[in-house]
């Protein structure tokens, strides 16, 4: 069989996408929600759903939607910093219509996926160390050097899941001789510096520089995608499902009970978001005990760092439940 050249796929996955809004279609019918407000916003939520489901897997019928499915997806809206009140209502508007197809697939709970019922700060998101460690070496272990830098980048430099995906080999060249690495496709489009101020940044910089070098990429080059259009977009889908698909083989299953009275539940599976979660945390505090700065400063210069640029951004990150 032919392989399907990239326009083939996007016109199969769209074709796919748009069999599955029409079964949601058909289903809306049969529901019993007289809101037209409600209606219109679960209608979008779950059209958002049936095009994430036609690009990212094979699913033919919305019957068969299971836990799989929605683990990877709702973790994207992590990945992407969405607000829990945001994600709680796409997760109903799914669990609506899944009901609606009488399917005998059980879907995650709430609390299993990390969507607070309260607030955004109710649960730790990090990776623990050791899951990083053994992530880095299971994806050693399958030639996945992209997933190692991905990796890399976010626990070691704060990198959102985005920024990371679309660094330049540049950037990293000038953050070895600055010893500060911009990055600009950010969030809002807010440029920030992030400084290179320990040596363990210093090393897998130069490590990631010395592989990419030696695999024939030049400075105006990405990281981990080819210069080909929708490549970042390619790449970004293949990291996620990477993580996804071989989770169970970093993360440790009674990660939930490693947690002191004092400090917050961890969620059952972190996403790629994760690893900004233990940045923070491991940075934070190492800033407070080298001192020379109040923990307000500290809280400033995380947020800078981070590209937030706002002071609560501790009650997100923060591994307590009380983080004054």
């Amino acid at each position: 069989m032919a392989k399907l050249t990239e326009e083939q796929k996007q016109v199969r996955n769209a074709n796919k996408a748009k069999n599955l809004i029409a079964q949601a279609d058909r289903l809306k019918a049969s529901s019993n929600i007289n809101s037209i407000g409600c209606i219109e916003r679960y209608e979008d939520a779950e059209y958002r759903f049936c095009k994430w489901l036609g690009e990212n897997t094979e699913i033919k019928n919305l019957k068969n939607v299971s836990a799989k499915h929605i683990y990877p997806y709702i973790e994207s809206f992590f990945d992407r910093e969405c607000l829990n009140s945001y994600i709680r209502t796409e997760m109903s508007a799914i669990r609506h219509y899944h009901s609606l197809t009488h399917s005998k697939n059980i879907l995650p709970s709430n609390k299993d996926l990390g969507i607070s019922e309260k607030n955004d700060y109710e649960f730790d998101r990090a990776f623990l160390p050791k899951e990083f460690d053994d992530m880095i070496k299971v994806a050693r272990s399958m030639n996945r050097y992209d997933v190692v830098i991905q990796a890399y980048l976010s626990r070691y430099f704060g990198l959102r899941f985005e920024e990371a995906a679309t660094l330049r080999l540049y950037q990293l060249e000038d953050a070895i001789r600055y010893k500060q690495l911009n990055v600009k496709n950010t969030k809002g489009g807010l440029v920030r510096d992030i400084p290179v101020d320990r040596p363990i940044q210093e090393k897998i910089l130069n490590e990631i520089v010395a592989y990419l070098r030696e695999n024939g990429k030049k400075s105006k080059d990405y990281l981990i995608c080819d210069n080909h259009k929708h490549s970042v977009k390619k790449e970004k889908a293949s990291l996620q499902n990477w993580r996804s698909n071989h989770s169970k083989k970093f993360v440790d299953p009674d990660r939930r009970d490693y947690v002191r009275p004092d400090r917050k539940p961890r969620i059952k599976r972190p996403s790629w978001h994760g690893l900004r979660h233990l940045y923070f945390q491991e940075n934070r505090r190492r800033l407070i005990a080298e001192g020379g700065m109040t923990e307000r400063q500290v809280e400033n210069e995380m947020s800078e760092r981070m590209g937030h640029h706002r002071n609560d951004i501790k009650k997100f990150y923060s591994e307590f439940l009380k983080d004054s």
